[in-house]
């Protein structure tokens, strides 16, 4: 993994986004610190969970994150982004949970992304 690409993508992401070091820190429950490190290319290490936090928080995919390929626009709406960061849900759940066809009224809140979450999931896990 190129961690100097990937913090460059986080930070390029970030400015796009508006939001600062501390803002973005708290949202993936990591430091801000951290994230500094993160950003400047400077990590040894990095695991996929923070991985997928960062790209969820910053409406991306995990593999666009990092550097692996272009995926097709899509749009997480905040509510769901903030029910996956409270659940602490895998970015490939979150994804899943935003691309399903809605008829009528879409989930508004954390907790109405919740109830469909939990739903749906048991019909994922025969899949």
């Amino acid at each position: 993994m190129d961690y100097q690409s990937l913090g460059k993508r986080v930070l390029k992401r970030r400015k796009e986004l508006g939001s600062t070091q501390f803002e973005l820190a708290r949202l993936t429950k990591v430091s801000r610190n951290y994230l500094a490190i993160i950003e400047r290319g400077e990590v040894p290490n990095i695991s996929i969970r923070i991985v997928e936090k960062l790209a969820a928080v910053l409406g991306i995919y995990p593999a666009e994150l990092l550097g692996w390929s272009k995926e097709e626009e899509f749009y997480i709406p905040a509510s769901l982004r903030e029910y996956g960061l409270q659940d602490e849900l895998a970015f490939d759940e979150i994804d899943r949970l935003s691309r399903i066809p809605k008829r009528g009224k879409e989930p508004s809140t954390p907790e109405e992304w919740r109830l469909l979450h939990n739903t749906v999931r048991q019909y994922w896990q025969a899949d």
